[in-house]
């Protein structure tokens, strides 16, 4: 404080200098807060639509799951029934994939391949459902087994790849929110010191010279 002190001014001066400062961090202070009430509504929508990312990736990888299960039941029961489920199971899976490809995420590769390997699933039960109405399934099972292992797995792990990529979307979006939440509170809490501090510095440092 000596230093304001020994500053040669008037008395007016100083006052007057010290309002000048304090009303700059005031609107300093209100312009960070503007910002930041702008910025939440953006940030909170960003973050929505990464929830809701996420949630479409879970339902993908539980209607594969489903969709796998009614699987393995039609080659044990050999009912159609079994295979009218796992059509339904793929009509939505599909459907959380095609909205996952609207929202534009960057994974197009990795659903693509997806794709191809859920039209080959398709594909297998297919040929399961014809030879089920054939009276053929048994002659069949184990080569129809075989490939829908493998796409299974194919699958199974693709689309982890596609639930794990969303998560990981939905974490960056998360974090620039709280950083700015923290950042603008420590911005108007050293601001406010300042504004606090300055005239008291200033009237400690009165100092007529004029």
């Amino acid at each position: 404080m000596r230093w304001v002190a020994g500053v040669r001014a008037s008395v007016h001066t100083k006052l007057l200098a010290a309002f000048l400062v304090v009303t700059l961090l005031f609107i300093t202070m209100a312009a960070v807060s503007l910002q930041t009430i702008v910025n939440t509504p953006q940030q909170a929508q960003l973050l929505d639509q990464a929830h809701e990312q996420v949630s479409w990736a879970q339902q993908s990888e539980q209607a594969l799951a489903r969709q796998m299960h009614f699987t393995d039941l039609a080659l044990l029961s050999q009912d159609e029934v079994a295979i009218a489920k796992i059509l339904r199971e793929n009509n939505r899976f599909n459907d959380r994939l095609a909205k996952l490809e609207a929202a534009g995420i960057a994974e197009r590769d990795l659903i693509e391949q997806i794709r191809t390997s859920q039209d080959e699933a398709m594909a297998v039960v297919a040929d399961m459902a014809n030879a089920i109405r054939d009276g053929k399934l048994g002659a069949v099972t184990g080569e129809l087994l075989r490939r829908q292992e493998r796409l299974d797995e194919e699958i199974t792990q693709r689309v982890g790849q596609l639930v794990e990529a969303q998560q990981t979307r939905m974490s960056r979006s998360s974090f620039p929110c709280a950083r700015r939440r923290a950042s603008s509170t420590r911005w108007r809490g050293g601001t406010s010191g300042g504004a606090s501090a300055c005239p008291i510095a200033t009237s400690s440092g009165f100092s007529p010279s004029g």
